[in-house]
């Protein structure tokens, strides 16, 4: 790879120091040749410099629309690239050092030189798109991503620009085959997935700096309804060739939109909700609650009605003040979230407790002011945290279990059919299994977008498939919001 890199380089800085124009690589051409051989991913060089060309298979059905399996398929073509240059930097330099050798009255003088080979993944796969489409044996479809030394320099230098612009501006290309619709529906469906792209690359789904931090349901929430998230953008680029249409658009990402309402991305995983934990001190409670309310985190005064616990523990000390010898009082404060089914902690933020004491007034007063002065300096640490915890769930889905009772060896087959209907199911992902043959209990863990009522409703119908015989079905027991306990 570095040879093939160093020799791409050389190649692109030629022609760049003759002034030639550079063309783009035949990318259908490879990519037809690369089906035929059954490749995922080939580097090459041109005119230009160097590429990386991947392939992903376009599989739509199984619950995923069109959309979704296109915006998948990108997904995991630059995963595919990501996974080949990684590590290395697609750039050159050299270095050159002298040793000199004296023997007698003779000087040997020697120079040598070294290149180095670097990458810069984000460079590249911000400059990763999609192409076109190809065809493969046995009709499967394959969409076609690629990268290039020349879209990498002009990602680069678009990003250098936009940083210009403000935060979370970037650029962003969407690609959608010309059908049934024509080209009207074509464009738009382009740009919906121009748009999603952009979401993708300001929230970081997809890219991290020398990973792709992959998930297969990405457009099946957030980004399925990117244009939401949209601040402001302009084409800059668009037009049909071989069947598909392409747009480019400059974005402005709303990222604190998600942040100021989770109740959107929230509603559309289903009826989840949080529950303050009561402390003993009820003003201080409805002051965690009130601000959980204000950035519209669906609450409940039921515990057992809750999602995700939020637990809060206020340590409250007196002290003097070490210049007029006021007396004082000062706050330590630690917020976490919890799974109410787990106990499993997604976060935990401190106070700087410099920043929370109050010299003014009573203790009872006191108290309330470094409360106050607490929860404005940890506010944002906490806003930081919830809105990659719900970032994450928008795309993945939340923590869910089945927990089966009276599982023996005879339900060994009827388990994993069971395990693997859901993992299939429509935003329903990493289905793993745990048994416990002494406790003669086994479980299903998964992430799910959706609340407990629909997932059992969907689910028991693909239990059914999977598992035809009534007798080797389990019961339900009892379900609350995220454990769902069966038994046999």
């Amino acid at each position: 790879m570095k040879r093939l890199l160093t020799r791409a380089v050389a190649c692109a800085a030629a022609a760049m120091m003759a002034g030639d124009a550079i063309a783009a690589p035949p990318w259908l051409d490879i990519a037809r040749e690369m089906a035929a051989d059954g490749e995922s991913v080939r580097p090459g060089e041109s005119s230009g410099g160097w590429y990386v060309a991947a392939l992903s298979e376009i599989v739509s059905g199984e619950g995923k629309s069109e959309a979704e399996a296109m915006q998948r398929a990108r997904l995991v073509g630059k995963r595919l690239i990501a996974g080949f240059v990684s590590g290395e930097n697609i750039g050159a330099s050299e270095e050159s050092s002298i040793e000199e050798t004296t023997s007698g009255d003779a000087t040997e003088t020697r120079e040598t030189f070294r290149q180095k080979i670097t990458v810069d993944v984000d460079a590249v796969l911000r400059g990763a798109e999609v192409v076109g489409t190809v065809e493969g044996d046995g009709g499967r479809k394959f969409l076609v991503v690629a990268a290039s030394s020349e879209s990498a320099d002009a990602s680069a230098a678009l990003a250098a620009k936009m940083a210009e612009l403000g935060p979370d501006t970037v650029s962003a290309s969407g690609f959608a085959p010309v059908a049934e619709g024509g080209v009207p529906a074509a464009q738009k469906a382009a740009l919906a997935s121009a748009k999603s792209a952009a979401v993708e690359m300001v929230l970081g789904s997809s890219v991290a700096s020398t990973e792709v931090a992959l998930n297969m349901n990405a457009g099946a929430r957030v980004f399925a309804n990117a244009g939401g998230f949209i601040e402001s953008f302009r084409v800059v680029e668009e037009g049909d060739r071989d069947g598909a249409y392409k747009v480019t658009i400059i974005a402005k990402v709303a990222r604190d939109k998600l942040m100021e309402d989770y109740g959107a991305a929230l509603a559309s995983m289903g009826n989840v909700k949080f529950h303050v934990e009561k402390t003993g001190r009820a003003d201080l409670d409805a002051m965690l609650e009130e601000k959980f309310a204000e950035w519209k985190c669906p609450l409940t005064d039921n515990r057992a009605d809750a999602d995700y616990l939020v637990w809060a523990k206020w340590e409250f000390a007196d002290e003097v003040h070490p210049i007029d010898g006021r007396e004082g009082t000062r706050l330590t404060l630690t917020i976490r979230m919890l799974d109410a089914a787990t106990g499993k902690e997604y976060f935990a933020v401190n106070n700087d407790p410099r920043k929370a004491a109050s010299f003014v007034g009573d203790r009872r007063r006191r108290i309330r002011n470094a409360a106050d002065l607490a929860m404005k300096e940890i506010h944002e640490k906490i806003h930081k945290r919830l809105d990659a915890m719900i970032g994450s769930m928008a795309a993945s889905g939340r923590d869910v279990r089945m927990v089966f009772d009276n599982y023996s060896e005879a339900y060994a087959e009827t388990f994993e059919a069971i395990r693997a209907a859901v993992d299939s199911l429509p935003g329903c992902n990493n289905a793993s299994a745990t048994i416990n043959g002494s406790a003669r209990t086994a479980e299903i863990a998964f992430r799910c977008q959706m609340d407990m009522d629909s997932l059992r409703r969907i689910a028991e119908e693909a239990i059914r498939t999977a598992v035809p015989g009534a007798a080797m079905r389990p019961d339900t027991v009892s379900a609350d919001a995220n454990t769902w306990n069966l038994s046999w």
